[in-house]
């Protein structure tokens, strides 16, 4: 029997309004990645192969999440049995999801380890991706598992999805704390730098603590309601926070270094960007300090 509640605010409401949100979020990576290969046409391979793999991931989550709406809301309409029953679609957004999750936090992860001049920079780097591919390896054994149960009352919602979000959280938290003690370190006295490092600082405490607190609560969620889709429509729009606040940063710092270089009397912006970059912040005395220390944070030289 289909224990799965018939009332429309938790479940089909909530997918609906984490379809609107994931609407506009996917149209806001679109324009920003126009804007990364309109403006950035000198920044490196390595980011512009990031920036569409995030696009193309992003794509294929929408696609998803249009398909499960339109079979709950317009094909099977009326039908509240179709509500307790899981599609293939809605699993399957979580795929693109979970990748997208992980290529953002890997970037975050190098971008510690280029700027770090800890001797322990490289094992706290291994160690931290390998937590992005243990939740990633979570993630998918858990599709994989549930992704042909007939009711949601037929899922279990066992360690591995807890494991799965726990990851996303301890991720971000880490990240956050280490790159924010990182950029600190990095401040040299000159206020034009200062001010970009407190900047930066700033914008990465914001976006580690809201995708850190929507994965405590997609666990929250998951323990109360385990047959209402909030957690779901948090899952959903959980991707494309991570690819905005990866691809606003590569946006924003190209539009800080054009600008530096604008003002020291420079005709274009010469960089090379790679996030397999090992040096640290090259304080190169030929160079404007705004100007150096955006190329670092970007992996440029």
């Amino acid at each position: 029997m289909n224990v799965f509640s018939p009332d429309l605010g938790p479940t089909l409401g909530a997918l609906f309004i984490a379809f609107i949100i994931s609407t506009l979020l996917y149209g806001v990576t679109s324009a920003q990645t126009f804007i990364f290969f309109k403006r950035g046409a000198h920044n490196g391979r390595n980011y512009k192969a990031i920036v569409t793999v995030l696009w193309i991931l992003h794509t294929l989550h929408f696609i998803f999440i249009s398909h499960s709406t339109h079979y709950y809301a317009v094909t099977s309409h009326g039908n509240f049995d179709a509500l307790g029953t899981p599609i293939w679609s809605l699993f399957a957004q979580m795929l693109p999801t979970i990748l997208t999750v992980g290529v953002v936090q890997y970037v975050w992860t190098m971008r510690i380890w280029t700027l770090s001049n800890s001797p322990r920079r490289t094992p706290v780097a291994i160690s931290m991706c390998l937590l992005v591919l243990l939740d990633v390896v979570f993630t998918i054994v858990w599709f994989i598992k549930h992704i042909n149960e007939s009711t949601w009352a037929d899922i279990h919602h066992d360690w591995i999805i807890f494991c799965s979000f726990s990851l996303v959280a301890f991720n971000d938290i880490l990240a956050t704390f280490l790159l924010c003690v990182t950029l600190h370190r990095s401040k040299n006295g000159i206020r034009e730098t200062d001010n970009l490092i407190s900047t930066l600082m700033a914008y990465a405490l914001n976006t580690g603590l809201l995708t850190s607190l929507v994965s405590i609560a997609m666990i929250i969620l998951i323990f109360l309601t385990p047959l209402q889709l909030y957690y779901i429509a948090l899952y959903i729009i959980i991707g494309g926070l991570y690819a905005n606040a990866l691809l606003a940063l590569l946006n924003w710092k190209t539009l800080q270094a054009r600008r530096a270089w604008k003002r020291r009397g420079m005709s274009r912006l010469q960089s090379r960007d790679s996030v397999f970059e090992l040096s640290t912040i090259p304080w190169e005395l030929s160079r404007p300090p705004s100007s150096m220390f955006v190329s670092s944070i970007s992996g440029e030289q």
